[in-house]
């Protein structure tokens, strides 16, 4: 990765900023080690601004934006891409495809927006509210590795800004990383509140740290500390489920007390009407919607596996029927419904693409505030749209997991998945379930709990049913195999650097 030196303008990313950074923000991005430091909250402010901004990346469709999601979802047996996509879902991209680049870029940096703002923090480090975001940072930069990893397996551990890019840095390890992550998760735990500062609501908590070092456990399968965890965070008093699923997505409430950790983002777009998305909001609503009076684009980014969008108990699962897309109008103004009333799909179904031919299938997450109301929205593609990284429906799946792997058929294994279904509106599992199915089962509902949350292919992939479940998950037999479990690294990062 080659951080170049610039400027650029920041939005805030947090739900409200302390007073003495409003509005928008210069941030420089540096690539030469920093010698002054931190000497206010307001200029520790400015540069905190910078870096969860970052986590919406430089270009449209960067980092949290979309792609992040994307890379996770569509190459596996929930949804598809198609058109220019279509390559993740066949896996026949290549290394030099620009999307591995830019979130490649765009994740580094994140972590070099981290590694800055801590080498520029005071010493001693007295000031409590310094300390705090000291915690935030860690929690940052280990995210943002978490997530390099997640997509490229091994990945070049950098803790400092002193970084050459005329050096031939070598890859660390997956399981160094994550060592790094932890030791990371487990300091920044040590630093942070139960509670967001007043100013920051939406910042970083002991609960985001501690829901991302469940996670962490749970990718390495230690089984026992994904338990000792989960209960960490059920000791904090603070989370749990939502009584209603569809609440999780009303974008006027998005510090409920089911989010661990959100990527928050700001009401108001920057550079709303100039066609590219600037930190600060987000395009990954716009691809739910259909041709027609909501959007005449592709519309096919995020759109569903038919036999996933058909594998819902279609009676009961309030998943389907109140987050599932049914019906949409087409560009003649019919109403377009897939399902019939034996939940099979309508004969002669015709999708909304721009021959009526694709079998898309929406669902509603992530809802745009003006779909619907007849405005076209290639000219309002940014908004407010808050994306749950870490909520606590996905502590009790993963402690679920876990027990069942310590004692098979734990009964508290039963216990966490039965919560989440009761929600859903399903009945108990079968209580005479044996590991095996219980394993399968606990995969099966966070499929359907998660879908288009950036979680799919890693349960896949610790699951080892990467293959098995994707081969077979779309209209025609999919060519795969263990090696696209992970992304290749971009083609000029490995020009630049040969050793990688």
């Amino acid at each position: 990765m080659k951080f170049i030196k610039k400027y650029i303008i920041l939005f805030l990313s947090l739900a409200t900023i302390t007073s003495a950074c409003d509005g928008f923000l210069e941030e420089e991005l540096l690539s030469t080690p920093v010698s002054k430091k931190f000497t206010t909250q307001q200029e520790l402010n400015s540069s905190l601004t910078g870096l969860y901004s970052s986590l919406l990346g430089m270009e449209k469709g960067g980092y949290y934006q979309r792609w992040y999601l994307f890379l996770q979802e569509v190459p596996t047996d929930i949804s598809q891409g198609s058109g220019v996509t279509k390559i993740f879902n066949e896996f026949t991209y290549t290394p030099e495809e620009s999307v591995f680049q830019d979130i490649y870029g765009d994740i580094y940096n994140t972590v070099n927006r981290a590694n800055v703002m801590l080498e520029k923090m005071p010493e001693p480090l007295n000031d409590e509210y310094f300390i705090k975001v000291k915690g935030e940072i860690k929690f940052l930069r280990a995210l943002a590795y978490y997530d390099l990893t997640s997509l490229f397996e091994s990945v070049v551990l950098i803790t400092n800004s002193h970084y050459d890019p005329e050096k031939k840095y070598e890859l660390s390890s997956w399981e160094d990383i994550n060592k790094f992550i932890t030791d990371e998760l487990n300091e920044a735990i040590n630093l942070l509140d139960v509670d967001a500062p007043e100013q920051r609501p939406g910042a970083v908590t002991k609960g985001a740290a501690l829901g991302l070092l469940l996670k962490t456990h749970l990718r390495t399968k230690q089984w026992n500390e994904v338990v000792s965890v989960a209960e960490k965070i059920r000791q904090l008093n603070k989370y749990d489920l939502l009584p209603e699923y569809n609440d999780l997505w009303d974008p006027t409430n998005p510090l409920n007390h089911e989010v661990l950790f959100n990527v928050m983002i700001s009401d108001d777009a920057f550079d709303k009407n100039l066609g590219s998305a600037n930190s600060g909001s987000t395009d990954l609503a716009i691809f739910q919607y259909d041709f027609a009076s909501d959007y005449f684009g592709s519309g096919k980014i995020f759109s569903m596996e038919l036999k996933f969008y058909y594998s819902f108990d279609q009676e009961n699962d309030k998943r389907w029927l109140d987050v599932m897309r049914h019906q949409w109008i087409n560009r003649d103004g019919e109403i377009i419904k897939p399902v019939a009333a034996n939940g099979k799909p309508q004969p002669g179904f015709k999708g909304p693409g721009p021959k009526g031919k694709s079998l898309l299938f929406f669902h509603n997450k992530y809802p745009h505030g003006d779909a619907g109301k007849g405005i076209d929205l290639r000219n309002d593609m940014f908004q407010k749209v808050n994306l749950p990284v870490l909520r606590y429906a996905d502590v009790l799946l993963s402690e679920a997991e876990a027990l069942n792997e310590i004692n098979a058929g734990d009964t508290e294994s039963f216990a966490k998945v039965n919560a989440i279904r009761q929600r859903a509106g399903l009945e108990a599992l079968p209580s005479d379930l044996t590991q095996d199915q219980l394993r399968e089962a606990i995969l099966q509902e966070r499929a359907w709990e998660f879908f288009n949350e950036g979680k799919r292919k890693e349960d896949l992939i610790r699951h080892d049913k990467f293959v098995e479940k994707i081969e077979n998950s779309g209209e025609k037999p999919i060519v795969v195999d263990d090696t696209n479990r992970y992304y290749p690294l971009p083609k000029n990062e490995l020009e630049l650097n040969p050793e990688l």
